[in-house]
């Protein structure tokens, strides 16, 4: 008691069914045990009772309408989820493939490029090796028209000279042969510049 008032005690419709079930029932017992209850009292009970159990079934039926939607939800969720990792897999797949082939791809072209470089140092090999025998072969063949050179000493140089002239003339007197026959067998004819040939 506060104040001198007593405190009215109110039931609340959230309580547990098992617990408001068992205030009524005991309501109940102590209406039938006391002659001075009143039916008022007694039919508001019921209506409590009436109103607590249509909340339990309005409330079991929300509640099954929330789960079927959820179920629902979650049922297209799952659906969304698989389809995107399909689609992940496949592109993933597509990135793989391309991966390999550029892999591929970069393979053929350092066989070829190592072949190439063989194929160029083999080259390069035999261009040194022909340009050796070439330059042999130019040694050899000075070699072998020095052997063929007539080389003259005490030779006047005159102004205007036709020097070619001058040693056929030479080479056809100490030959005893034409002039022509002598002009037709040499190939050139130059005067060398050094203190052996003066």
């Amino acid at each position: 008691a506060i104040g001198g008032k007593t405190a009215k005690k109110t039931t609340s419709v959230n309580e547990s069914p098992l617990i408001t079930q068992k205030k009524i029932e005991e309501s109940q017992v102590a209406e039938k045990s006391s002659p001075n209850v009143s039916m008022q009292t007694q039919s508001t009970s019921e209506m409590i009772l009436q109103e607590l159990q249509e909340t339990i079934i309005t409330n079991h039926n929300e509640t099954r309408t929330d789960t079927k939607e959820i179920k629902e939800e979650m049922k297209n969720v799952k659906t969304e989820v698989r389809s995107d990792i399909m689609k992940l897999d496949g592109k993933v797949d597509s990135i793989q493939k391309a991966l390999e082939k550029n892999e591929n791809k970069i393979k053929e072209v350092e066989k070829r490029t190592e072949k190439t470089e063989q194929e160029i140092g083999k080259i390069s090999q035999q261009l040194k090796m022909i340009n050796k025998e070439t330059e042999n072969s130019f040694i050899q063949i000075e070699m072998e028209q020095a052997a063929f050179y007539l080389r003259f000493q005490n030779v006047e140089e005159t102004k205007e000279e036709n020097l070619e002239m001058i040693m056929v003339e030479l080479i056809a007197d100490k030959l005893e042969r034409e002039k022509d026959e002598i002009l037709n067998e040499l190939d050139d004819v130059y005067r060398v510049s050094t203190n052996y040939a003066r």
